[in-house]
């Protein structure tokens, strides 16, 4: 999202990510880590939703769904205010979003589901995937995947929301067209770009 310094740049960007975690019932926040000062150009930062807590979800009847986890890697860059409108913006430098099951006695559940987006990672598989049963050691290509898209998830998997479910998937279109109008590179052939 652009800006006309890098911290209103970064603050364009967390906002409406802030606004679609927050359709979900509970405490989120989306915590920058490692950050020192005033944002700056070319430095690579992460923010990660509660922190290593992630977030506890329950389902509509009052049941633990298990623990909504995402983190997010992202650069503030210069911008060509021609396009963008001002000189800065932000983007992603990749993702893990994950619903692990409830944990039990301690003890971490399984991964429910999980999208990831490691492109500097260790692992060769670099491209957006997708971990889903019975498989997760699998690693399904998908296009690139949102947050919004994994909030969406959550919701699929009952998850109690502060909102009607309406206004939940409003406000999930609305942070996410903010993405589409902003990237640059499609997710499909033929999709348009910001």
């Amino acid at each position: 999202m652009p800006g006309h310094e890098p911290n209103e740049a970064v603050h364009e960007f967390l906002d409406p990510l802030e606004d679609a975690a927050a359709v979900l019932d509970g405490f989120s926040k989306l915590l920058v880590l490692g950050k020192k000062g005033l944002y700056r150009v070319g430095q690579i930062y992460m923010w990660s939703l509660n922190g290593e807590a992630g977030m506890p979800l329950r389902s509509n009847d009052g049941g633990d769904i298990g623990i909504f986890r995402a983190a997010m890697h992202f650069e503030v860059i210069e911008a060509d205010p021609a396009k963008y409108g001002k000189p800065y913006r932000v983007t992603t430098r990749g993702y893990s979003y994950g619903l692990e099951e409830k944990p039990k006695r301690g003890v971490a559940g399984n991964d429910l589901w999980r999208m990831d987006w490691h492109p500097n990672g260790r692992s060769p598989v670099d491209y957006p995937h997708l971990h889903i049963a019975p498989n997760m050691k699998a690693h399904q290509p998908t296009p690139r995947l949102t947050f919004e898209k994994a909030v969406e998830w959550c919701i699929g998997f009952d998850a109690k929301l502060c909102c009607s479910p309406q206004e939940a998937l409003s406000t999930l279109l609305l942070s996410e067209t903010n993405h589409r109008l902003n990237r640059t590179w499609n997710e499909r052939p033929g999709e348009p770009v910001g």
